[in-house]
């Protein structure tokens, strides 16, 4: 699944590669975690790419109150690609309201001798990560899910327990996406060669909403020896 990624991204890279007119201004916070319902840039298409801000957690608009909606947005941060297109809380936005989400990384564990170490996850070439993600307009509020799909090799490693990772767009696959020319089933699972991944500080796993800059650098684990190489 993916529930902490970085929005510390190229701000030049992304209004360059999606030719934005603007990129409004926002924190460029090293982790953000799903649970805080955080606010944060996504990209939407109305003739030309735009970003909006939106908060994590889809509510679809069937939803009748404030506590359906509370009980709602606890299984919606992600979405699982292979049901998208079927799931009540997803089918209308992925029928008419796609989006994707900028990242410079995302953050898993993987479970090792019965503790879970955090790892960070981050492009091995390109500047920044494009999730596929569905959103929706809620009580004039947009809230917004990421798509997961079945990991790759380096991910099988990593999320050893759920074996999931997010949806991840190469550049030339967003206007299929957001256009509805690609459906569920074409989703593509990005290869292991396309990222890079290393072992980050017990700091991302704590409940804070503020994390350092220093998040998602290179930990090193004693107690593993050998498996600190990855």
């Amino acid at each position: 699944m993916c529930f902490a990624y970085s929005v510390n991204f190229n701000k030049t890279a992304l209004v360059s590669q999606l030719k934005l007119e603007e990129l409004p201004d926002f924190s460029p916070e090293p982790a953000v975690k799903a649970f805080n319902n955080p606010l944060l840039p996504i990209v939407i298409k109305k003739d030309t790419f735009k970003i909006e801000f939106m908060h994590w957690g889809l509510i679809p608009q069937w939803v009748n109150n404030k506590e359906q909606a509370a009980e709602i947005v606890k299984n919606t941060y992600n979405a699982r690609s292979e049901t998208i297109d079927t799931k009540p809380s997803f089918k209308e936005s992925y029928l008419n309201s796609r989006c994707i989400i900028p990242a410079a990384g995302f953050f898993e564990w993987q479970h090792i001798q019965n503790k879970r170490y955090p790892h960070y996850i981050y492009p091995a070439q390109q500047d920044l990560f494009y999730f596929a993600g569905l959103f929706s307009i809620y009580n004039n509020t947009g809230t917004f899910s990421i798509i997961t799909t079945q990991a790759n090799k380096l991910m099988k490693e990593i999320h050893n327990a759920k074996q999931r990772q997010p949806a991840i767009l190469l550049k030339e696959q967003i206007n299929f996406w957001l256009d509805g020319e690609m459906s569920n089933n074409q989703i593509p699972i990005l290869p292991d060669t396309a990222m890079k991944a290393h072992k980050v500080s017990p700091e991302i796993s704590s409940a804070s909403k503020l994390y350092t800059l220093q998040v998602n650098e290179p930990y090193s684990y004693p107690e593993l020896g050998q498996l600190n190489l990855f």
